[in-house]
């Protein structure tokens, strides 16, 4: 029966999906570079609690001005008010100057864009070569975009 084994599935998931979290190729020199360069940067997630520890075991949370989980706020992702609260730790900075970067396309890159940011898809795989968002195959392209123009 399908009730039975959906709830197979659930029971496994709860007692023993451990999800891996890893940093994306080139992540480490963007997160850096970007620092260099004078940016804000935070990292949004649908998480439940904070996951500050699991950023200073990947050894990049001295990198991030804000540091949000959606269930420190009561919203989830696409939500834009998640994208709002944020955005709100920083005085005087508007959504359409801010570029928001995720794997998730319905998640990172519609919620991004519904609260009024610039979504940039991370697809390292080519899932999305007909979305009309940006997207990056490699951190590096996002480096390309953001730097200034030399004249």
């Amino acid at each position: 029966d399908l009730m039975q084994r959906a709830q197979m599935v659930q029971e496994w998931f709860d007692r023993d999906y451990q999800p891996q979290v890893e940093l994306a190729p080139g992540s480490y020199e963007l997160l850096s570079a970007l620092r260099e360069m004078g940016y804000i940067l935070g990292v949004v997630s649908n998480r439940t609690h904070a996951f500050g520890n699991e950023l200073t075991a990947l050894g990049i949370d001295s990198f991030f001005d804000v540091i949000l989980a959606a269930g420190e706020v009561g919203y989830w992702k696409p939500h834009p008010q998640i994208f709002w609260q944020a955005l709100a730790k920083f005085s005087g900075l508007r959504a359409e100057e801010c570029l928001y970067v995720g794997d998730n396309y319905y998640a990172d890159a519609t919620g991004s864009e519904a609260a009024g940011m610039v979504p940039v898809l991370y697809d390292p795989e080519n899932l999305y070569e007909k979305s009309s968002f940006r997207r990056i195959r490699h951190m590096g392209e996002l480096q390309c975009m953001v730097r200034p123009s030399i004249h």
